[in-house]
């Protein structure tokens, strides 16, 4: 998989759109086929061809390849920051650019509330911190005081474990020649890593039914424009800036 990427890059480098267009679309037909539909190796995938599509101005396109592909970030960063990890700001500083490029498509394509809700939103994702880490932190010693919440994020942070475990297998499988016997321990590793994501969405939808204050500590969303709003009633307009973006509040 890494020359025919390699190569498609080569191929975007020396601006030949349609040869890397053409090796791009290969690696997301392959990835599509051996990975789950969430998983992240898709998320470059994805992104590389919306790139491509952008710059040949079928902005349609490249902005349905990319809020797929943000959709899938967005998904692993909720199943992820639950946990004491820093992978989430891992992730959301790996993937800023296509965050941004993300914003400026929305921007393109949207119009209306719908434009500025999608673009401060994804914004939002882009600009990872390290309070965010301290805020994990905060959300871990939060549980330790519970007996029942400590029971059930020690059981999230297990299946995480193999959520982890079994996402590094498919990796692995993905990347060597097919056979049929790794094309039958794929599928049932695609199965089981269905199954333990399904059973982390029901821990989580478990947490943040009976234990709202530390869902919303340990798992903070991006903020809608009108919850800014609410915030700030008393204040007579911000202006958020964003690189070369900016919402006036």
């Amino acid at each position: 998989m890494a020359p025919i990427i390699q190569l498609a890059d080569l191929f975007y480098k020396q601006n030949r759109n349609q040869d890397a267009e053409r090796l791009y679309r290969r690696v997301l037909a392959i990835r599509e086929r051996t990975l789950d539909a969430r998983h992240p190796l898709l998320i470059m995938a994805l992104s590389d061809l919306s790139l491509v599509c952008g710059e040949d101005r079928r902005t349609d396109e490249a902005y349905s390849l990319s809020k797929r592909a943000v959709g899938i970030l967005e998904h692993r960063i909720s199943v992820i920051v639950g946990n004491r990890s820093n992978g989430n700001i891992k992730d959301q500083r790996r993937f800023r650019s296509m965050l941004l490029d993300h914003v400026a498509l929305a921007y393109e394509e949207k119009s209306g509330s719908d434009q500025m809700e999608e673009t401060f939103r994804v914004a939002q994702l882009a600009n990872a911190s390290s309070a965010a880490q301290a805020v994990t932190g905060m959300a871990a010693r939060f549980a330790s005081g519970n007996d029942k919440l400590a029971a059930v994020v020690r059981e999230r942070q297990e299946l995480f474990q193999r959520w982890q475990s079994l996402d590094n297998s498919i990796v692995r499988i993905a990347s060597e020649p097919p056979t049929d016997r790794r094309a039958k321990e794929g599928a049932s590793l695609r199965a089981a890593f269905d199954d333990c994501s399904q059973h982390l969405d029901k821990l989580d939808a478990q947490i943040a039914s009976e234990f709202p204050a530390y869902a919303e500590l340990s798992n903070p969303k991006p903020l809608a424009v009108e919850a800014v709003q609410t915030l700030l009633a008393h204040v007579r307009g911000i202006l958020l800036v964003n690189g070369d973006f900016f919402w006036q509040i």
